[in-house]
């Protein structure tokens, strides 16, 4: 599995990813119960959702409507 290459100390690398308060002492839960370090956990929990993500791009058409009498805009009832 790709994600058990990942796990271990850190060795290179930003050493500093801010996460929730909760996310955190989940993760201090796992490594102190498994006997492994934070960055072990991490990074296997990191590997395993990037292994398992992807990112969608999707064009939207964005349809804006003005209203103009006489070469003039208007805007919510008032003009411009």
């Amino acid at each position: 599995m790709a994600v058990r290459k990942t796990i271990g100390t850190q060795s290179t690398g930003y050493g500093r990813i801010g996460c929730d308060m909760s996310f955190y002492n989940d993760i201090v839960e796992i490594a102190e119960k498994c006997n492994m370090t934070l960055t072990s956990v991490t990074n296997a929990l990191l590997g395993f959702a990037l292994a398992n993500s992807e990112i969608v791009t999707e064009q939207k058409t964005i349809e804006v409507c003005s209203f103009r009498i006489g070469g003039e805009d208007f805007e919510n009832g008032h003009d411009q």
